[in-house]
């Protein structure tokens, strides 16, 4: 009959769609609070690399966290990630494996952010720093740096506080921004005084003494000295190494060498009673320095030598290469050419291996770092979509709210539709059984006072004559039909009856307020539809019959039909026969 309303189509698929969200929606907080919190198998396992760590056997304990840090993939415990994240970073820090470092650290700040754990995100941050700052990556270290100080600030924690303010020392002096270094290892050392973390302030009179080294040597002495003080008062049986070692290689730059000897034979006396072997080795390169310069060539020769077969002997082999190239260096200087050769091609083969052995560590760090970077997305994705539970359960309330109102609206308006549709049919039915019964009137015999032209033609618009020069305009459009002419302009029609175009224009405006394109189209719309009543035309499509009746096109003739009889030409014609055999277009 005519297009139906398609809005039962989208409100059909609206209810289950808001039935499955509502049901997601439960099913995803149920899923959330069933999650645990701590996995028990991976805390006994942090407890026995703790164990590990204090006994000095750190690479089972770093056996021990890979295992761990595994369980708790596996079991989505992300606390138990964040811990056994950090201590891997922290111990490969200190062993100077960087770049497996950096992928636990990175995965540990990560957890702990998602954790929301402020002290432990900050702590993050700060070993964060120290890693860049050894990788010389300074920019990036101090923007972690002053992350972890802010927050630190913020929780009022002064030893954590302090600490990293020695590391954001530490970083401005390796850019050479030593005024701004000073800085820093002041607040350093007010917070760390007032914290009493002895230890720490250790470091930082330690770091600030190497600062003044070169420039400031008497300012390096006491800070130092202060170091020192600092050791004997919290723990007189621990040996100032560290302390002295710097104090020999303060005196060594002064060219004080019998100062410098003495300091570094304290230092080989402690590291000797504690089995330092690291620190042995340290004070044999500082002998040589000495003999060096002193120039007692064999001596210098003879501790580098030692020096190399010791950090062979315990794998530092970075160390190993420092030495090597100090000892070539000797043997040019004193022109045995054979011994420096010997010396480079040993340099040449060390560089080899150690650049094998980073090749090897670098693809396993790629693969780390790529794992640890789907986890920190993974991780991202997750505290996302963890962020203001409160506010997301809001959300979803307002989205199936705006879903329910939205598919009564949808149901009022497919009711509505449905109502103008069976009134629209109730209408069209009326309409055509009153043009069924004007088809069907008898003609009326002309009375003696109507004109010839008057006869009552049931297809003749009802148009009442108002002036002569409408009775003419009527009179033409009946007797000679220029209507059928689709390019009829009223022009025209003014040449024909002799008058103006204004005339014409009055006249019709004079009837019903009309004009020329609406009074034509009464003519054309009356002449198709004896067209359309005509048998002998059932088989013409309307179209052509529109044409046919002076319309210039389907369009044209569609509006100007339905706004004359209320109803659509295609519906008027197949009503008329009863049957759908007709051409409808």
């Amino acid at each position: 009959m005519f297009k139906k309303n398609l809005y039962v189509l989208p409100a059909t698929f609206l209810i289950p769609a808001l039935l499955f969200f509502i049901f997601s929606c439960h099913h995803h907080s149920e899923n959330e609070s069933g999650k645990s919190s701590l996995n028990g198998h991976s805390s006994l396992l942090d407890i026995e690399a703790q164990s590990l760590l204090s006994k000095g056997h750190s690479d089972s304990a770093v056996n021990i966290l890979l295992r761990a840090r595994t369980i708790a993939i596996g079991t989505n415990d992300t606390l138990a990630l964040a811990y056994t994240s950090f201590k891997l970073g922290e111990i490969l820090v200190n062993r100077a494996d960087y770049n497996s470092a950096e992928t636990y650290i990175r995965e540990a700040v990560a957890s702990y952010e998602l954790l929301k754990k402020e002290y432990k995100t900050a702590s993050t941050y700060n070993l964060y720093g120290g890693l860049l700052i050894a990788r010389n990556d300074n920019m990036k270290a101090q923007e972690y740096l002053i992350k972890a100080a802010d927050i630190f600030k913020r929780l009022s924690s002064l030893d954590a506080l302090g600490a990293v303010y020695v590391t954001i020392a530490d970083n401005n002096h390796q850019m050479g921004n030593d005024q701004e270094a000073a800085k820093y290892y002041n607040l350093a050392i007010a917070q760390l005084a007032l914290a009493c973390d002895t230890s720490n302030l250790r470091t930082a009179y330690i770091n600030m003494g190497v600062m003044y080294r070169k420039t400031f040597p008497d300012s390096a002495l006491a800070c130092y000295r202060k170091a020192i003080a600092l050791l004997a008062a919290s723990d007189p049986a621990q040996s100032p190494i560290m302390e002295k070692y710097n104090i020999a290689n303060l005196y060594l730059d002064q060219k004080q060498y019998a100062k410098a000897l003495e300091e570094y034979n304290m230092v080989f006396e402690y590291c000797r009673r504690i089995e330092l072997t690291g620190g042995i080795v340290r004070v044999f390169s500082g002998y040589a320095s000495v003999y060096q310069e002193t120039g007692k060539d064999a001596l210098a020769v003879e501790y580098l030598y030692k020096a190399i077969r010791i950090a062979d002997s315990i794998g530092d082999r970075s160390l190993a290469l420092q030495l090597r190239q100090e000892l070539m260096e000797d043997y040019r200087k004193q022109g045995n050419y054979k011994s420096a050769t010997l010396i480079a091609d040993t340099i040449k083969v060390t560089r080899d291996t150690l650049t094998a052995r980073d090749n090897k560590a670098a693809l396993q760090n790629l693969e780390q770092l790529y794992q640890a970077e789907k986890k920190e997305l993974e991780n991202t994705i997750l505290k996302a979509s963890l962020k203001n539970e409160k506010d997301r359960s809001l959300y979803r309330w307002i989205i199936t709210a705006s879903l329910s109102l939205a598919l009564m609206v949808m149901l009022y308006l497919y009711r509505k539709s449905r109502r103008l549709h069976t009134e629209r049919t109730y209408a069209y039915e009326a309409l055509m059984k009153r043009f069924k019964e004007e088809i069907g009137k008898p003609e009326e015999s002309l009375s003696p006072k109507q004109k010839p032209q008057e006869k009552n033609d049931k297809n003749k618009p009802e148009i009442a004559a108002e002036g002569p020069l409408l009775d003419q305009l009527i009179a033409w459009f009946i007797s000679e039909k220029p209507y059928l002419d689709p390019k009829l302009k009223v022009e025209d029609v003014a040449e024909k009856l002799n008058t103006s175009q204004k005339a014409v224009a009055t006249a019709l405006k004079a009837y019903k307020n009309s004009n020329f394109n609406s009074f034509t189209n009464q003519f054309r719309v009356e002449e198709a539809k004896k067209r359309l009543e005509n048998p002998e035309y059932r088989n013409y499509k309307i179209t052509a019959i529109a044409l046919d009746s002076g319309f210039g096109s389907k369009q044209s003739f569609y509006t100007a039909f339905e706004q004359a009889t209320g109803i659509k030409p295609s519906y008027y014609r197949r009503n008329l026969f009863n049957e759908t055999e007709t051409t409808e277009s």
